[in-house]
């Protein structure tokens, strides 16, 4: 069979996990673990991060996707939304490896660099690796049907994505493209660089009033 034939679903693998702390009273655990399977394009083999509630019942249902930034990976989830932002208000994150170019030896794009046996075979080549936009869209609805990550969130309502500078890009493209159709209820990519997007929500949220 090609690689482009009838196409498995991606599936998660089963994860490692340690607990990253309490928010607002939820006890949250980090899940590191393999995603993989074939885009419409090529098959691949990236790895994923999921942080969640201990107890899927605490969460509030929704999950934020986040495409890697090329130099600092979760940056939204670190630093410019904040885990206590999220976790306190019992959202889930979730990561997923999405390209292999390396910027000057700077590649967490691919989420962890250190993890052996990584690879994308479909998208399009950028530079010294390849771009597979499609993985994301693929992760963000296994998030909901994979058994794997059912246990990790346990039912998922809402999916939403965002990305900062680099990490933006393939947000626009999924958006620009249609695969962000159907997947994700909401998107906030953003630029990096002076600007911090929870000045951005709030100033909306009085607008609205």
């Amino acid at each position: 069979m090609s690689d482009l034939g009838i196409r498995p679903i991606p599936r998660l693998e089963e994860p490692r996990k340690r607990r990253i702390g309490a928010f607002g009273g939820i006890e949250y655990v980090q899940y590191d673990g393999i995603f993989s399977g074939r885009t419409s394009t090529g098959k691949f083999r990236v790895p994923y991060r999921i942080a969640a509630p201990l107890n899927p019942e605490k969460g509030n249902q929704t999950v934020l996707v986040e495409p890697p930034h090329f130099n600092i990976a979760l940056g939204a989830r670190v630093f410019y939304l904040g885990e206590e932002f999220l976790f306190s208000r019992g959202f889930s994150h979730a990561g997923v490896g999405w390209s292999t170019t390396s910027f000057d030896g700077r590649n967490r794009r691919i989420l962890d660099p250190t993890v052996p046996g990584m690879f994308i075979n479909g998208g399009f080549i950028e530079e010294n690796g390849r771009v597979d936009d499609e993985i994301i869209s693929e992760f963000a609805k296994a998030l909901k049907i994979d058994s794997i990550a059912r246990r990790i969130l346990g039912d998922i309502e809402r999916r939403s994505i965002t990305g900062f500078s680099d990490s933006s890009d393939p947000v626009l493209r999924l958006i620009t493209s249609g695969l962000a159709e159907g997947v994700f209820d909401f998107a906030l990519p953003f630029t990096a660089f002076g600007h911090d997007p929870q000045a951005a929500i709030l100033q909306d949220s009085m607008m609205a009033r």
